[in-house]
């Protein structure tokens, strides 16, 4: 492979960590501030009705930020593997870091674990409000 491929397959990889790292700390911030207005909002008797809306709009921004993290993560994995098989001294450093945790990507937990579970959290409000 020839040293120019292998510097753009490089920017490539580091260009879709940063925007997977960029969009999930937009995503985090915002689904933390939604959730403690909407449970202060719970908390201080607001109306159900608007409180409902809110999280409705927060269920559906997490199911988006779930579909969007996939696709980021599985991009990564795919530039990672290219490099993992083209890049001898890539390969070499990761043989360094194997352990018996190894198998596990705080990448797929991030965009696999973290927004099923808030998912969840936002259902749990709504049922929450409807029962109420």
């Amino acid at each position: 492979m020839k040293p120019e491929d292998l510097n753009r397959a490089w920017t490539h990889r580091q260009i879709l960590e940063l925007n997977f790292n960029n969009r999930l700390n937009f995503f985090l911030l915002f689904q933390s501030i939604l959730l403690a207005a909407t449970v202060n909002g719970i908390g201080q008797g607001n109306d159900h009705i608007i409180l409902l809306a809110f999280c409705i709009f927060g269920g559906l921004i997490t199911l988006i930020w779930w579909l969007i993290q996939s696709k980021e993560h599985h991009m990564l994995d795919t530039v990672k593997n290219y490099l993992r098989d083209n890049d001898e001294s890539y390969c070499e450093r990761r043989k360094l870091y194997t352990n018996y945790l190894s198998k596990i990507s705080v990448n797929q937990l991030l965009s696999k674990v973290i927004p099923p579970m808030l998912t969840l959290v936002w259902m749990l409000l709504i049922v929450y409000l409807i029962w109420t």
